[in-house]
């Protein structure tokens, strides 16, 4: 699979100020369900896993907080608490991967790709001075 090669995208802050992001457009898989629509998500080298918004536990029919396993981390706004799940992410034209996601209840963030599960399966290399990344799948 070649390299996909992606643009930052901008995000307007309260402060009025644009930063660049690098999201991606996913779907997700779990056991026979999956969903049709895309979701994105930040490419997020700062995060130790990926982490969900539970709604997408929801779309999946997933009892994510009586089946899952439940976890206590850190985020920039304090502890909070998840429950991790399996389940397969597509990356619109990248392939895909199996990885346990943590479902976060009212997240109301964006999704996050981070170190195990996302940088385990797929080189990443940012263009910050073009607002460009790019994502190739590991060879297995």
């Amino acid at each position: 699979m070649s390299d996909l090669e992606l643009p930052y995208q901008g995000v307007l802050l309260k402060t009025g100020e644009t930063v660049y992001r690098p999201y991606v457009q996913v779907k997700f898989c779990y056991g026979k369900k999956s969903i049709k629509e895309f979701f994105t998500a930040l490419v997020d080298s700062g995060a130790d896993r990926c982490i969900l918004d539970s709604k997408i536990a929801d779309k999946l029919c997933i009892d994510y907080k009586t089946k899952g396993e439940k976890e206590e981390f850190l985020t920039p706004s304090g502890k909070t608490f998840g429950y991790r799940h399996k389940v397969i992410i597509a990356i619109k034209d990248g392939g895909k991967f199996a990885t346990v996601a943590t479902f976060v209840e009212n997240y109301n963030r964006i999704n996050l790709l981070g170190q195990t599960g996302f940088f385990d399966n797929y080189l990443v290399s940012f263009d910050k001075p073009k607002n460009k990344f790019y994502v190739r799948k590991i060879d297995s």
